[in-house]
Order: C-alpha cells, then structure tokens, then sequence
C-alpha cells in the first residue's frame, strides 16, 4: 500500500471523525465502505481512465484487525494510517489500476478490537463513477501569493477536496472540503485548510496539486462513498507564469 496516510487524512480532517472513545462501557462498533476510485493514465492521445478499489472501517473502538471480503469471495487486509487505530483503510496501487472496473456487489467486513471483541458490517458497491474532473488553470499568482486551480464541475460529484503533493508524493497542504459548486480555489499560506508539515511550501519548488472529487452512495452522505476521483496538475511555488 502506498503511503496510507496521505490517501486518506482528508476524511479525519473533512467530515471530523471524532476518534477512538476506547471507553469499555458501551459495545464496540464499526462500518465498512467500499468505493471505486478513478484516475487518469498516461499523456495526450494516449491519455485513459482506470480505475482501483478502496476500503475503508472506521470504528469507536481501537481494532486489532480489520478485513474486507470482496462479492467473488478475494479477502483483503486494511491497514491503520499514521497511527489512527479506529481508521483502516485499503487503496489499489497505481500500477493495480485497470479500464476494469473493481468487482461490484456486497462487500463484508469483520471488524476485531483490542478489547476483544467483534463485529461486522457490509457494504453494496455498485458501478457508478466518477471521471476525473477536467483541470482548466493550475498556476502561481503573484498578487495572492498563491496557486490558482479551476477545473469544471463534475455533475454527479458531491464535494472536492485539494492535496497539494510534494515531490516524493507526500501531502503538504489539505483544503477545506469544497461544494459541489466550487470549481476554483487558491492555495496560499493563508488559505483555509490543514498544512502537514513543520514549514510552508518552498520558492522554486515545484508541487503536484490533486483535484479529489467524491460521490455519495444514492441516497446516503457523510462516509458512504460511492466513488472518487482524482485529477492532478503541476505548478512551480512562486513563480508567476
């Protein structure tokens, strides 16, 4: 799995997970979510969409373990991010992505706890997608002291999120989580949003900028995603085009 934390850490700081109670007075508890993730590969004419597989469990209670069962009976181990012993999650790396969409149907998790107990859940993934979103300007400006995105709005996305990615493909910078009707924002060292690291971003530095777009489950919000989609641009810090 390739660097957890930075796939994920927009859902603690987004929809506010509280965290783990670890209080052994009430019933340890947990849900699971599988959604299909979209990227583009390749350049130009060459240029396609493919897609991958997350899982995610997120509980009350520290776990010990989390597993997803997949519809054709392939298990799959989660993970904990960054020391987060109530989130796991599982995402396909780069190179598992395919023109083949991940497996559709029920999904089964079952859920162990440092405490000791148990419990499960499902979750039913369906075919529906969503297409990276079409980034239209990706560049410093010098007035704002920021980098400028727009992108067109995608008509079945809920909500975008932004990463702003280093070059070794860590997340330096999280936005707020942005409506269905946004389609521009800038980044400066003032903008609302979460800056993971000890020092802001670097002058001649060049950074990779994630258009992460999401798709509720019909009917459902908050955690129950159905698809996501990432789209990315590159810009140099500080230099004005």
């Amino acid at each position: 799995m390739k660097r957890i934390f930075v796939k994920l850490v927009v859902v603690l700081f987004i929809i506010g997970l509280a965290g783990s109670c670890a209080d052994d007075d009430f019933v340890a508890d947990a849900d699971g979510d599988a959604f299909i993730v979209s990227r583009i590969t390749g350049q130009g004419a060459e240029a396609d969409t493919v897609f991958g597989l997350a899982l995610h469990a997120f509980g009350n209670k520290d776990f010990s373990k989390a597993e997803a069962t997949a519809p054709g009976g392939t298990k799959i181990q989660l993970q904990p991010y960054n020391g987060y012993a109530y989130d796991y999650y599982y995402e396909a790396d780069e190179e598992q992505f395919s023109e083949t969409l991940p497996e559709t149907g029920s999904y089964s998790f079952a859920f162990s706890y440092r405490t000791g107990e148990s419990s499960s859940a499902t979750d039913e993934l369906s075919e529906d997608v969503l297409y990276p979103a079409r980034i239209t300007k990706c560049e410093y400006n010098a007035t704002n002291l920021g980098v400028d995105l727009a992108w067109e709005a995608l008509a079945d996305a809920q909500y975008y999120v932004i990463f702003m990615e280093d070059a070794d493909g860590d997340v330096v910078y999280v936005s707020e989580r942005l409506g269905e009707s946004v389609v521009s924002y800038t980044i400066s060292e003032s903008a609302k949003g979460l800056w993971t690291g000890d020092s802001g971003p670097s002058t001649g530095t060049s950074y990779t900028f994630v258009i992460n777009a999401y798709r509720y489950e019909n009917g459902v919000v908050d955690l129950n995603i159905q698809a996501k989609s990432i789209a990315t641009a590159t810009s140099v810090w500080g230099a004005a085009n």
